[in-house]
């Protein structure tokens, strides 16, 4: 097993214990694969669904779910975004209403990335009724074989065709309140944090492909000829190229 799936995760549940800068260059090779879906796939594995798990999860969470998940056994995806709450996380409306010492899911979410065939999803859910809509949310595990729990087929999408997107719909699926990670009400935090290591992660990915298309938009530049010279003898050309050369070679 190579481990890139618990690089900055703890040894003792299956990951190699090692600092958040080993994702990021473990990122970056992987932006080299010439087809994007597959380091997208690993990434929600590695460093979507999981970082809030391994930070704050129990240590029954952590062996029922963050373990096998490193280890490549179980698959994971991360439950956000709805119809009407994309980048707006506070208008979420699915709910997780406490019957006993269970939770009862109801509500869906959109766009799921390895959606179809994941095996338990980290899901941010509204659990109490406090007027603030920080406070009133939770993230918790899942699983996707639950009673009640419906998939849509995979969406058609313009690009990423080898990586499956969902939508996934809860009704009146029970979990135990023990799938709550970390302290109850404090869902989103979590999540804002946890999207903290999924946009470096997803920066990181991209640095080697942005690179290669300046590479090739260099050596086609030189090449193509028009008006008895190269298109890179046109100075704004030059200046496009060297400015966005410029900015990737800072990040």
């Amino acid at each position: 097993m190579l481990g890139i799936f618990g690089v900055n995760k703890p040894a003792g549940y299956g990951g190699l214990g090692l600092d958040f800068s080993y994702s990021i260059a473990i990122a970056e090779e992987l932006g080299r694969i010439n087809c994007a879906a597959i380091p997208m796939a690993i990434a929600v594995q590695s460093d979507m669904a999981t970082p809030a798990l391994s930070m704050h999860g129990s240590d029954y969470l952590k062996r029922e779910f963050l373990h096998a998940t490193l280890d490549g056994d179980l698959v994971a995806c991360l439950g956000v975004s709805e119809a009407c709450a994309g980048s707006d996380v506070a208008a979420i409306r699915t709910t997780a209403r406490w019957h006993g010492n269970d939770l009862i899911i109801d509500g869906s979410k959109q766009w799921i990335t390895n959606g179809t065939q994941a095996d338990w999803i980290c899901l941010l859910a509204n659990t109490n009724d406090k007027p603030s809509p920080y406070r009133n949310k939770s993230l918790i595990c899942v699983p996707l074989n639950e009673p009640g729990v419906h998939r849509s087929n995979c969406i058609e999408k313009l690009g990423m065709h080898s990586s499956d997107t969902a939508e996934i719909y809860f009704n009146n699926v029970r979990v135990p309140s023990r799938n709550i990670i970390g302290e109850e009400g404090h869902g989103f935090v979590y999540q804002m944090l946890q999207f903290q290591d999924e946009r470096l992660v997803a920066i990181a990915v991209l640095l080697e492909p942005m690179q290669k298309i300046i590479d090739m938009t260099i050596d086609y530049t030189r090449q193509r000829r028009v008006f008895d010279g190269t298109i890179l003898d046109n100075q704004v050309c030059i200046i496009s190229i060297l400015f966005f050369s410029s900015f990737f070679s800072n990040l």
